[in-house]
């Protein structure tokens, strides 16, 4: 058996081998193909003769196929890192070169609903069911479900309308329904290196930054994303909040980037209305997280406190109200009363949630 600074230092070096060996093939390919251009426009450099850009032009045929044949040792890299880490066995597999992602099979137990051909699960639900393949969390759930369009043919109206109906209403009423998409489009725009992974219920799709990421508990921001938006950093710390508090080590790469650019209030109060949805213990532990890095007042110790400052600045017109009072209004909302009160009574009291004090 080896010892935990065994393992960490040998999953250190697996993950330098790999992030090597992809860097030496990106590099060694994107040269190849430059001069494979010239080669097929005509063209040769002005240093060299004919006859010697086609004998260089076969050394570097060569070395792209003894490129290419580094790919199976880097999977085979990536199950040995995955069977020390995680301590399972995984049947990974290339599934595109050119995008470097992967495909397992999922094995465990079903979850999600069934999907029609050509539709696949986004966002939590094909994290989920990674870090259920993975065995970080058997019993991992999304907080919605998110479905896009991946497949070949134009994609039917009628069949996403009715998926969104059953599975993502509220999405689809904001505008945010099924939308389509292709492989080269979904992993080059995620938010996240842990939600590059799609999965249509028997497997999953991923790249190689997913997988490590996922396995190595680390929250981190694309290429995408980085920089653009304080808004993810405000999400990536409720969500490694909620893991923690679940009982999971997560650590977020770019926490520096909250240090340099702040979270703005707007999305704090917004992360910080779910995780409250999620039970008050998550929503404490995102306030002590804000607090560590020096993005609220010291003075300010519980969600409540947090609330009643966001109420009381005049950063925008904030009112949090439970479950218990979203569902009486849902039901005021729906009923007589309420027309009532909208068109004919302007003296009707408030709602309960609009005065109700904290």
């Amino acid at each position: 058996m080896f010892s935990e600074k065994e393992l960490l230092d040998m999953n250190a070096q697996y993950a330098k081998e790999l992030e090597k060996n992809t860097k030496q093939y990106e590099s060694e390919y994107r040269e190849w193909a430059e001069r494979e251009k010239a080669l097929e426009e005509g063209g040769v450099f002005p240093h060299q003769t004919q006859e010697e850009w086609e004998r260089e032009y076969e050394e570097w045929n060569t070395r792209d196929r003894v490129a290419r044949e580094k790919l199976p040792y880097d999977v085979l890299l990536l199950k040995r890192f995955v069977r020390r880490y995680a301590g399972v066995e995984l049947d990974i597999r290339e599934h595109s070169e050119y995008l470097e992602t992967l495909s397992i099979p999922f094995s465990e137990k079903p979850f999600l609903p069934d999907l029609p051909a050509g539709y696949v699960f986004s966002g939590g639900c094909a994290r989920s069911a990674l870090e259920r393949t993975l065995h970080i969390d058997v019993y991992s759930e999304p907080r919605d479900i998110d479905i896009i369009y991946m497949g070949e043919d134009p994609i039917d109206r009628r069949v996403a309308r009715d998926l969104e109906m059953r599975y993502m209403p509220e999405d689809s009423f904001h505008g945010h329904g099924i939308s389509s998409s292709s492989d080269k489009r979904y992993f080059s725009d995620r938010d996240f290196t842990i939600n590059e992974v799609s999965f249509d219920g028997n497997t999953l799709i991923c790249t190689k930054r997913c997988l490590l990421d996922t396995v190595r508990g680390i929250v981190r921001l694309t290429e995408f994303e980085k920089g653009r938006s304080d808004k993810l950093l405000a999400k990536a710390l409720r969500f490694i909040t909620k893991k923690k508090g679940n009982g999971y080590e997560y650590t977020f790469a770019d926490e520096e980037d909250v240090h340099l650019h702040g979270i703005q209030p707007f999305h704090m109060a917004l992360h910080l209305d779910r995780a409250m949805g999620e039970g008050r213990e998550y929503a404490q532990k995102y306030v002590d997280h804000l607090k560590r890095l020096g993005q609220i007042q010291e003075s300010i110790q519980t969600p409540e406190d947090l609330y009643r400052y966001f109420r009381e600045g005049d950063f925008f017109c904030f009112q949090y109200f439970d479950d218990e009072r979203k569902e009486k209004e849902q039901i005021f909302d729906s009923s007589e009363a309420f027309q009532q009160w909208e068109s004919q009574d302007p003296e009707m009291p408030m709602r309960e949630s609009m005065h109700k004090p904290l």
